[in-house]
């Protein structure tokens, strides 16, 4: 099983990476065989970043894990990703792969390498700021990141729920997109939140591959939410031009993760009965719910 879990990686490696656009060159460069080393890991790769007159009280407090690209680090997710989480009050945790291709870039070994990263976390969240285990969670990441969010939220579909995938691929074989979920899956899918951001200009295989996770999860009656498939949705003419990127540019940029953001936060009727034990007046001090975003399944 690890020997074709580590398969899966390359495979996608091979997939993806011809791929990347300028755009995406310039925020996730390719890596030169005359740099790839792999020196002692570091005790910690993350960074905590906390939003503006953080409450230390409010244990509901939402947390934002961003993953990186292939060849990109955690700088660069904090910088794409502080003000968004700032304008929905909550933590931001850049992690960063512990496998360097020089100049400051880096990857991921596999998915398990970033949840171990997350798991790490997590503890210090919990230990240092009190965080309630019930405090929403969202994890979100670029390309080989983007990846990393699908391959953990299918293998634990009940911890991973809220998700917003970034140039990513779950199913990486067509074979394997033709495979149905599991019914453990269905189960823990049916309460995902998810905001799926794909440029049309992106790989085919990308493309596709999202379409067909949109529809498939719509099926199964998580919320959804992928505007580069429908003209209807606000935010569907930033995709028309994207290829293998992040959406938009400064402040169109931020204010289109911040959409996401209140779209992935938005409670079911468990998380409203849950949330209310840690925290009755949770409500009036979640700053997510200042928009008016879809009503949840």
């Amino acid at each position: 099983m690890k020997h074709a879990r580590y398969g899966r990686w390359i495979a996608g490696f091979l997939i993806l990476g011809p791929y990347l656009t300028p755009t995406a060159l310039a925020q996730t460069p390719t890596e030169k065989k005359s740099d790839r080393r792999s020196p002692a890991k570091p005790q910690k790769n993350y960074k905590i970043i906390l939003p503006p007159e953080f409450d230390k009280t409010f244990r509901l407090t939402p947390v934002v894990f961003a993953l990186h690209g292939h060849g990109g680090n955690a700088e660069w997710m904090e910088s794409v990703w502080k003000e968004a989480c700032a304008d929905v009050g909550a933590i931001l945790v850049v992690g960063q792969g512990f496998t360097s291709l020089g100049d400051n870039r880096f990857a991921w070994a596999g998915a398990e390498d970033a949840g171990a990263m997350i798991e790490a976390a997590k503890k210090e969240l919990t230990k240092k700021y009190k965080l309630h285990r019930f405090a929403p969670r969202v994890l979100t990441g670029m390309s080989q990141g983007g990846w990393a969010t699908y391959e953990l939220a299918q293998k634990y579909p009940k911890s991973y729920r809220r998700l917003i995938p970034v140039a990513g691929m779950l199913h990486w074989k067509t074979q394997l997109a033709a495979q149905d979920f599991t019914a453990d899956q269905k189960n823990g899918m049916k309460r995902w939140r998810i905001y799926i951001m794909a440029g049309v200009k992106d790989a085919n295989e990308i493309v596709a591959d999202n379409r067909r996770v949109a529809s498939q999860l719509k099926e199964i009656g998580a919320a959804v939410l992928a505007p580069f498939t429908d003209k209807r949705d606000p935010s569907w003419s930033l995709y028309q031009d994207l290829g293998h990127a992040f959406p938009g540019q400064g402040r169109t940029q931020t204010k289109e993760l911040t959409r996401a953001l209140r779209f992935i936060l938005q409670p079911d009727d468990e998380d409203r009965r849950n949330w209310a034990k840690v925290d009755p007046g949770w409500e009036r001090k979640a700053k997510w719910l200042e928009d008016k975003s879809p009503p949840s399944k």
